[in-house]
């Protein structure tokens, strides 16, 4: 299986060669492997109590993060139907020129960019001043400043 990335999959794809470069050895730490792939989370499951890495947990965070990388898009299967490059099927050149406008339109979108983001921004205004105008009667949420940061508590819908 070859595996490519878009940008935001690039530490995935690191993991994922060294892995690969580490396959056949014997090693039961992985002291130079890359570190960006292990999460606060999975620290205390990667790395033990010396500060070395294991090649146990390493290669469940990584599979961990890769699973999610495929979810994402972020990275993909070349020449996969399903698991492939979303990008690769996009209008892309004179294609997409010819077509952007029935594109926008089917989508229910301005052709004018400003335009969108003006109202995008609008809409974000108004739905902020809407939960500020009901934040103090709501009894689902729940303010906590006495601490040295706010803590922000919102109650399970029922």
């Amino acid at each position: 299986v070859k595996f490519s990335s878009a940008p935001a999959g690039v530490t995935t794809l690191n993991a994922c060669d060294y892995l690969s470069r580490e396959f056949s050895s014997r090693r039961q730490f992985f002291d130079d492997a890359p570190t960006e792939i292990i999460s606060q989370s999975w620290k205390r499951l990667v790395i033990n109590k010396e500060k070395h890495i294991t090649r146990r947990g390493y290669t469940l965070c990584f599979l961990s993060k890769l699973q999610d990388s495929l979810r994402r898009r972020d990275v993909y299967v070349t020449g996969s139907n399903r698991w492939g490059d979303p990008r690769a099927r996009l209008l892309q050149g004179a294609d997409w020129q010819a077509n952007r406008i029935k594109v926008y339109r089917s989508l229910g979108h301005p052709t004018d960019p400003q335009e969108a983001i003006k109202s995008l921004g609008h809409q974000l205004d108004s739905r902020y001043r809407q939960v500020a105008a009901r934040l103090g009667e709501n009894e689902a949420v729940e303010l906590d400043v006495s601490g040295p940061k706010p803590r922000l508590t919102i109650s399970p819908l029922a």
